[in-house]
């Protein structure tokens, strides 16, 4: 599986990488920059920044409800619901019985407040079996949804290894082990296979499928292990029927029959499966009619006044079909605005205002169907909210709403929320803060300096809310025109490469030397220089690296002794000497002509594009043979044949030289060296003049401080956290694919990584845990690292002299003009000659 993944990874050219750090620390440096504290609010215009203000229409208070009876929170993922006055909450409380276990289904009902509580068991089916899908009717009656396997499935030695996750369809069967797959757009997502169907309800259905003997035949026989049932419980939790899901054998390709939703609505049952959308009635759970022929596995939405969405994904995008109940049909497809792309369509609670909530990265929204965009109602980031995001939520009237979220340091919680009157709301100096995508570590460093600090507090513009399906740039655009126009955020966390150095050329970017010396905390440690070398301009640190990946080329080390002067000339002779076809010449990662000069002028930017000095080089002879090197690769590659063909052992039997090695831990090392060569390795980079190989630093996220802004001093607070050795240590701890720019820390990332891994089993016993590669379809079990692999790697940390940044203007530049050389209308040189005059121009209009 971690062959297959890496893979993935090495077939796309992603240049850039939207995540972000998070951090902590409050010291006390100070810069040599203006640190002038006056009010903030959003002045824009010449020298003055654009401020982001704090939403106090957004702000709420967060407390844990306090529910007195007993229960364990991991066990409550059957939902939560809101009805006449009261809140329920259901899960499965596991009882262990030795060599069998069974799990109780749980009702609690309780006030809002968490008053008034009381736990019922509403069921306790026999191992194998299990609730999930659980809805509310108006008279408080429960309607869930039964998933059972055959009981023989769970013999001893199966033991722990019993499903959990409701509606998983069960894939495969081996001698005592149970293996999973999760269904393909599960809640919240959908992968649209066909197109949906809307149907006049008149569906035949096999006689068997009706529930009679044959069903286990039909169904089981087919591949379906599991069955599915509507259960109804009664106000005071008594079991009134439980009817099986009728199945009408549209398994779809899988042949495979899996409920994935049931919402209650208007005196009836709406349920999706993996055929579809169908009604059923809430007296005895019969079918009455199928509204949607689907094998999309659509999402149920359940909007204010109780009337049911189907959503999911079409050739239009993000779709919402209304679901009519009495007359038991579907109503006219809804296309959902662009804007609503980042949103979860999947999973949006009903409103009290409004027809839906909706959540994405940066807080609630609420929004009703036919509107173009969504109101933000709570912003997680004013109101000092570090929330991953929610299971579930349902809003009780316009000033509460009762959720559970999940949040980074507390794990899985249930809470109420009190809406803050904006009167109230607290007036501090505002640090705006831009990004492409809010994502949870930088979520967290915000929140964490908001909640710490005093006089300033950090407001933020996720700049993504403005991408739509048909411009999933636009974000990126906007931000490039409010800095290049003068309306910059104080703070910007950037995308590598990504308009950075038009950034730096035109004197945006505030220098941030003066404060890392300044700062005792952050003098004190020592960090990778070479890292951060090579995001200077003109001798300055504009731009923060927290973070970074690794990426190079390597050959066999026995090849790189015979190597004299590492240029394409060299790399050519050496595969036609072998006879190595060019389409494997690197190994896994197939190329084209267009992906093949794409890469070296990504992986190499800096020796075409230099800023520095505001010239670009594509009129030299180096480019020149590379325009000629990039054409002796096919036009065209078949990825999706490349994924299927078993290429590892290329490199072991010689079918492929040089090895891209994209580098976000010491492990990557490994698999490359005792893995994919299996032998010594050498890091060679990519071949260019000069005869010395290039190597590229690509970072997670880049941290920058605009030179407008009026509080310099306060942004420096924020920034120089994700220098300390909090945050630097949570890299190693949480983020877990890159290095920390922390030189003390990333000999402790690499002291773990010449240590055996194990953990402790429930005896006590030590377990040792080694990881495995495939070649060829053998296991191969990978050695911790030594010291030597160790020395290896940190070396080409020392020597890295190029960032791995991809302007999309200048690439679109290129791949147009040399477009007439791949097809043969142009000379190499007259293509050059034509783009280096464009990219000139380019150059000098953005320095």
């Amino acid at each position: 599986m971690r062959q297959k993944t890496m893979k993935c990874c090495a077939l796309l050219l992603a240049a850039a990488m939207t995540l972000a750090g998070c951090g902590g620390g409050t010291g006390t440096g100070t810069g040599t920059g203006d640190s002038s504290s006056g009010a903030s609010a959003g002045a824009g215009g010449s020298g003055q920044t654009a401020q982001t203000e704090v939403n106090k229409n957004a702000v709420w208070k967060s407390e844990p409800l306090k529910i007195d009876v007993e229960y364990d929170m991991e066990e409550m993922h059957g939902g939560l619901a809101f009805v006449n006055d009261t809140l329920y909450l259901f899960g499965e409380h596991m009882i262990d019985e030795g060599d069998s276990f069974t799990q109780e289904a749980v009702m609690i009902r309780c006030k809002t407040d968490g008053s008034g509580a009381e736990r019922t068991v509403l069921d306790t089916p026999p191992q194998g079996s299990w609730y999930g899908y659980y809805s509310v009717g108006d008279d408080g009656s429960v309607y869930a949804v039964k998933t059972a396997y055959p009981e023989d499935m769970y013999a001893e030695e199966a033991g722990n290894g019993a499903p959990m996750d409701d509606g998983a369809p069960m894939t495969e069967v081996t001698d005592g082990e149970v293996v999973f797959e999760e269904a393909p757009g599960g809640e919240g997502e959908a992968e649209t296979a066909e197109d949906p169907v809307i149907t006049d309800g008149d569906v035949e259905i096999p006689a068997e499928a009706a529930g009679g003997p044959g069903i286990t035949d039909e169904i089981y026989g087919s591949g379906a292990m599991e069955r599915y049932f509507i259960v109804k419980f009664d106000s005071a939790g008594q079991k009134v029927y439980e009817t099986e899901i009728e199945h009408d054998g549209k398994g779809g390709e899988m042949d495979w029959f899996s409920v994935s939703g049931m919402k209650y609505a208007n005196g009836k049952l709406v349920i999706s499966d993996n055929t579809g959308v169908s009604v059923y009635n809430a007296e005895d759970g019969t079918r009455l009619k199928t509204v949607l022929e689907s094998d999309s596995y659509p999402s149920l939405n359940l909007a204010k006044g109780g009337d049911v969405y189907v959503s999911y994904w079409d050739e239009d995008g993000q779709v919402l079909l209304p679901v009519d109940t009495e007359a038991v049909k579907a109503g006219g497809k809804i296309t959902m605005p662009g804007s609503m792309m980042m949103f979860d369509t999947g999973n949006m609670p009903a409103g009290i205002d409004s027809d839906f909530l909706i959540m994405d990265s940066t807080g609630v929204n609420s929004w009703n169907v036919g509107d173009d965009s969504a109101v933000q109602i709570l912003s997680y980031i004013d109101s000092d909210l570090d929330i991953d995001y929610f299971d579930a939520l349902v809003q009780v009237s316009a000033t509460e709403m009762v959720g559970i979220c999940n949040m980074p340091d507390e794990g899985r919680v249930i809470s109420r929320f009190t809406k803050t009157e904006p009167a109230d709301v607290k007036e501090r100096v505002t640090l705006s803060l831009a990004c492409n995508y809010l994502g949870r570590d930088l979520r967290k460093a915000v929140v964490h300096f908001n909640q710490t600090n005093t006089e300033y507090r950090i407001a933020v513009h996720d700049y993504s809310k403005y991408s739509t399906e048909e411009s999933w740039d636009e974000g990126y655009k906007r931000l490039n025109n409010d800095i290049i126009s003068g309306n910059s955020p104080d703070i910007m966390a950037l995308d590598s490469g990504r308009y950075v150095r038009i950034y730096q050329s035109k004197g945006l970017l505030e220098p941030l030397d003066s404060y890392m010396e300044n700062d005792p905390e952050i003098s004190a440690n020592e960090y990778m220089d070479s890292v951060l070398d090579v995001y200077r301009y003109q001798g300055d640190l504009c731009l923060l690296t927290p973070a970074f990946l690794m990426r190079t080329y390597a050959v066999k080390a026995s090849d790189a002794a015979q190597i004299t002067e590492w240029s394409l000339e060299t790399l050519q002779r050496m595969a036609e000497e072998r006879g190595i076809e060019y389409t494997k010449l690197f190994g896994d990662w197939p190329m084209s002509s267009d992906n093949m000069l794409n890469t070296a002028l990504v992986f190499d930017s800096k020796n075409y594009f230099d800023w520095d000095n505001h010239r670009v080089k594509f009129d030299s002879k180096e480019f020149i043979d590379l325009l000629n090197f990039a054409k002796k690769f096919p036009a065209e590659v078949d990825f999706s044949s490349a994924m299927n063909e078993d290429t590892s052992g290329y490199f072991r039997t010689g079918q492929a030289l040089v090895a891209q090695a994209f580098f976000g831990g010491f492990s990557d090392f490994r698999q490359l060296k005792y893995g994919t060569f299996g032998e010594d390795v050498a890091f060679v980079g990519f071949p260019r003049e000069g005869g010395t190989g290039g190597s590229s630093v690509m970072a997670i996220t880049q941290f920058a401080m605009s030179s407008e802004s009026k509080n310099k001093d306060a942004c420096w607070q924020f920034l120089r956290s994700f220098l300390t050795d909090e945050y630097q240590q949570s890299v190693i701890d949480d983020m877990g694919y890159a290095f920390p720019v922390s030189k003390k820390h990333l000999e402790q990332l690499a002291k773990k990584a010449m240590e055996r891994q194990s953990y402790t089993d429930e005896n006590g016993e030590t377990v040792y845990v080694d990881e495995s590669y495939f070649i060829n379809g053998a296991e191969i079990t990978l050695p911790p690292l030594s010291q030597e692999d160790i020395d290896q790697v940190m070396e080409l940390f020392d020597t890295v002299d190029s960032a791995y940044e991809y302007d999309e203007t200048l690439m679109n530049m290129v791949q147009e003009e040399t477009a007439p050389f791949f097809k043969g209308q142009k000379t190499a040189e007259e293509c050059a000659k034509i783009l280096q005059s464009k990219a000139q121009i380019y150059i000098d209009e953005n320095s």
